[in-house]
């Protein structure tokens, strides 16, 4: 009885609402979208950014009734007088970035109400996703916001990658056909530090998606807005949402931000649209699902989909009609599709969807990186290559090339230390190669790139490139080697060691030479790059530790832009820009060359490479990695994403960036086995559940740092719960086909 006198009471309010709203819409006969009354929330902290005069500006123009409070005024739940926002049939709220509390569990309390009883929100706030997921808060981000966290950005500082980056509307949202720039002027150090990226994400409670992008850049991968029409709870009353990472005053051009504005109004105003909500449960005839949470639920060729959840129960809603196709799917089962779905329900009896095992084996990528301080000795590879194939994994990733040494016989490059011990024809790799595929399993020689050795000291074999070539280490703009920096002045920065110059065409020749050696000689299934970047800590004109300045770099720059390097004014943003994209590029050409070279020699071979998780820091000053950029232009076959992070929701985030921007290529889902335990929960369970969450995200392959840091233990936990169904590598990439 209780439960019937709650949903009539939301749909009575829902009514209500609608009722203001009518109400509103009938002022004025014109249509305009100033029709009704918005309460403007100000969140903002800092009375330096005069945000509220430029909204209040907007406004004015487009003749729109609105009111303005403080959070104080509505964050009183026993004081009758407060602000309702019950009472206004649209609430634009604007937070400011506060350390902590940006919403606050009062705010969260009258938001989620609010959007409960079918009201409609327009939300900025530059941090809050961060906040929220980091704050054990995910689930209301999802629920309510309808978005997960991926990661901060600082897109409007000087030299950011996404300083000069236009953003533009999603195809399906009510920003379509729009672009625009954000720009905060003199207030961006009140107006943003860290915008959040985000990704569009249900609560399996909440009942289904439905959310879509409404602001993303235009050129490269990230999501700025979410848009969201539909209840946020079974049984709620439809609301409309608009939940942007970045303050809306700040858009450029002027009329674009008014025309923008103006479409959220009149989202706003729309009628409702058909609701419908379709409920069911999943099951696998008499035996138990293996995680039935990871069941996605989805309604084909639309935005609408759910998981199930722990008991195999889901509920999927959204705002469309007609005739579709469900699909059901979960890891190491056969999908389901049911034909024909009346959208809305023709009754109200519950869909009942059994799932079938794979009787073959699956295709997914399961590697294992090991590296090359564990394989000296032939019994210690023999004992790999059998703990590995026991364990599940289809993909061994042994590290052949460390310091610019070599783990295979080489012509080139000088025998590892580490090998001193063993037999001149000892051969790790050939060794590797030998006994992997004996068992069905790939073997990829993976070499570093461009670090080459510890920084201050000397290598030991005057066959060692930097003995050789000292001149081809990447120089600082005061004309310092790094071999020649210290440890202390290394660890100040920080970052690994001594690195040869991406930007001198005779390294990239070098390098390439490197790596074709292996291809001719040895039967490998693959070849892997590893840092394949410049050093970790970024380079930025106006600092000691900008890199690239030796002389071979600067003639080499020179000789296609006409401009010595260190001629140009860091002030100079056109130049600093210019300058900075060459040397991006310069990674990148080793990168094509070496991908072309291999395919010409074995056409099947698979080149990859272990990429930084942050795109955004990979890609700009910070190091020059534009792996994106290589997959979307078939310049590699697959990049391996180092989430190394215990957050898993963030590191399945962070995939599924990866893997909806990825163009021709492919990504493997690449994780650590060796952080540090997370509180309540042990190493093996965490990585468990990180699998089954970045699986959702579809990558063509997960993989583990490192080999050494699992137990026996730990494995066969992986193999009873993660690989218990067999899985093949999957064949060559799209970019080959």
């Amino acid at each position: 009885m209780n439960q019937k006198r709650i949903l009539l009471g939301k749909v009575m309010f829902c009514i209500f609402l609608m009722g203001i709203f009518n109400i509103a819409s009938a002022t004025n006969g014109n249509g305009s979208p100033g029709d009704f009354t918005i309460l403007m929330v100000d969140d903002f902290p800092s009375a330096e950014f005069p945000w509220q005069n430029w909204s209040k500006s907007s406004l004015d123009k487009l003749g729109v009734r609105y009111e303005i409070v403080t959070t104080e005024e509505i964050n009183q739940p026993g004081n009758p007088a407060r602000v309702r926002l019950e009472d206004y049939p649209a609430v634009m709220w604007h937070t400011g970035l506060e350390q902590k509390n940006t919403l606050t569990s009062s705010e969260r309390f009258v938001i989620g109400q609010y959007l409960e009883g079918g009201g409609s929100l327009v939300l900025t706030s530059m941090n809050a996703a961060d906040e929220l997921a980091k704050s054990g808060k995910r689930w209301w981000l999802k629920r309510y916001l309808r978005c997960d966290f991926l990661m901060p950005n600082s897109p409007l500082f000087e030299g950011s990658v996404y300083e000069f980056e236009p953003l533009v509307g999603g195809d399906k949202s009510i920003f379509k056909g729009i672009r625009f720039f954000i720009d905060h002027g003199e207030y961006d150090t009140y107006a943003a530090d860290d915008l959040n990226l985000i990704y569009e994400e249900c609560d399996p409670i909440a009942g289904g998606g439905g959310a879509i992008h409404c602001a993303s850049f235009e050129r490269i991968a990230g999501n700025l807005g979410i848009e969201f029409e539909g209840p946020v709870l079974p049984g709620a009353c439809p609301c409309k949402l608009v939940f942007l990472t970045f303050p809306l005053e700040t858009v450029h051009p002027e009329p674009v931000r008014m025309e923008m504005l103006k479409r959220i109004l009149e989202f706003f105003r729309a009628p409702d649209k058909t609701f419908f909500e379709l409920r069911g449960t999943i099951k696998s005839g008499k035996n138990p699902l293996r995680n039935p949470e990871n069941t996605r639920i989805s309604l084909k060729n639309t935005p609408f989909y759910t998981y199930a959840r722990r008991d195999g129960s889901f509920i999927l809603t959204g705002i469309t009609k007609g005739s579709y196709t469900l699909e059901a799917n979960l890891f190491g089962y056969t999908p389901v599709f049911l034909n024909n779905i009346r959208i809305p329900p023709d009754n109200i009896k519950p869909l009942e969807i059994s799932l079938v095992p794979f009787s073959e084996p699956i295709e997914e990528g399961r590697g294992v990186w090991i590296v090359r301080d564990i394989i000296s000795s032939p019994e210690a590879i023999k004992k790999i290559v059998e703990r590995s194939c026991n364990t599940g994994f289809n993909a061994l990733f042994v590290q052949v090339r460390g310091r610019g040494d070599a783990y295979y016989i080489s012509e080139t490059e000088p025998r590892a230390d580490s090998l001193s011990d063993q037999p001149p024809d000892f051969d790790p790799l050939a060794l590797f190669i030998e006994l992997a595929h004996t068992k069905n399993m790939q073997v990829h020689a993976w070499m570093n790139a461009f670090y080459t050795y510890q920084a201050g000291v000397k290598p030991t074999s005057p066959k060692h490139v930097i003995n050789r070539h000292p001149e081809w280490v990447l120089t600082n703009r005061a004309g310092k080697s790094l071999w020649h920096y210290t440890k202390e002045e290394i660890r100040e920065h920080p970052t690994e060691g001594a690195y040869l110059s991406p930007c001198i065409p005779a390294v990239r020749e070098y390098l390439a030479n490197v790596y074709m050696e292996v291809v001719k000689k040895y039967d490998v299934d693959g070849i892997h790059f590893d840092f394949i970047r410049f050093p970790s800590s970024g380079n930025r004109i106006d600092s000691d530790w900008d890199l690239g300045y030796s002389k071979l770099s600067r003639e080499a720059f020179k000789k296609e832009h006409g401009l010595d390097p260190m001629d140009i004014d860091p002030e100079d943003l056109e130049k600093v820009k210019l300058w900075d994209d060459w040397r991006r590029l310069c990674v990148s050409r080793l990168v094509e060359d070496v991908h072309k070279r291999a395919h010409a020699i074995k056409p099947d071979i698979r080149v990859s490479g272990a990429v930084l998780e942050r795109y955004h820091l990979a890609r700009d000053s910070h190091c020059f990695q534009d792996w994106l950029e290589w997959l979307q232009n078939g310049k590699i076959d697959t990049c391996c994403v180092m989430a190394y992070n215990t957050d898993n929701p963030l590191v399945a985030n962070r995939i599924r960036m990866a893997v909806e921007n990825r163009g021709k290529g492919t990504v493997w889902a690449g994780m650590s086995g060796s952080w540090r335990r997370r509180q309540g929960k042990g190493v093996i369970e965490s990585i468990i559940e990180r699998v089954e969450l970045v699986r959702r995200q579809k990558p063509e392959g997960v993989m583990f740092f490192a080999y050494k840091h699992f137990s026996d233990e730990e494995f066969a936990q992986l193999k009873e719960k993660a690989f218990s169904v067999p899985a093949k590598v999957p064949g060559a990439p799209s970019n080959l086909r």
